[in-house]
């Protein structure tokens, strides 16, 4: 999963957000400084029948932006069903993804 857009109206933030379905490595990347989220060797925390999680991170120098990640995710056969993606900043939706 892959998630790519620019904030900020001073100060241009370029941001990506990925996952790796593979090993559950999650990052944040805001102008080249990445941010881990979820190591691959950390094991979530799974309750019910739906897997949600958020991670904040603050970035800017002048400009500072709050981006909230919220991930919701299925609890069985997680590997091959959709998980859905919310970004928001400063409480804003800037993005949406469903899929693998």
């Amino acid at each position: 999963m892959k998630i790519e857009f620019t904030i900020g109206s001073t100060e241009k933030i370029d941001v990506v957000i990925e996952k790796d379905w593979l090993t559950g490595g999650f990052t944040c990347t805001a102008n080249g400084q990445v941010h881990t989220l979820r190591k691959p060797s950390e094991s979530g925390t799974r309750s019910g029948l739906l897997l949600r999680e958020v991670y904040t991170v603050e970035v800017g120098t002048t400009e500072k932006q709050v981006i909230t990640i919220e991930h919701k995710g299925p609890f069985l056969f997680a590997a091959i069903r959709p998980h859905e993606y919310i970004v928001t900043v400063d409480g804003k939706v800037v993005a949406e993804y469903r899929g693998q």
